[in-house]
């Protein structure tokens, strides 16, 4: 299974496929079935709720502020359920900044 990674300026993952301007690059991340997709983590997820399997995430770093995924430093936007680079989100919030979320 292969995850795609935003083509223009290199601003994180999105597990839905895409970008917002359709832009599609395949970084040949390959996630094994039931395993945290943060580098270095070996979370098994198959005990977890089905969220965290579809997301491929361990609720340790579904929550953290800084993950490394393909050594890229990224969060996850509980807004829309993608990982971002740090620079789409204002402070310590975990949703994009300018789209709301209070």
């Amino acid at each position: 299974m292969s995850y795609q990674a935003e083509g223009s300026g290199g601003d994180g993952l999105d597990l839905a496929g895409g970008t917002a301007d359709g832009e599609r690059v395949n970084q040949g991340a390959e996630v094994t079935a039931n395993r945290c997709q943060a580098d270095g983590c070996l979370a098994d997820l198959s005990g977890l709720k089905r969220y965290f399997r579809r997301y491929h995430v361990c609720e340790t770093h579904i929550r953290a502020q800084v993950v490394l995924i393909s050594g890229r430093p990224v969060r996850f936007c509980d807004q829309c359920s993608t990982f971002h680079a740090l620079s789409f989100f204002d402070g310590t919030r975990r949703w994009e900044a300018g789209r709301g979320g209070e």
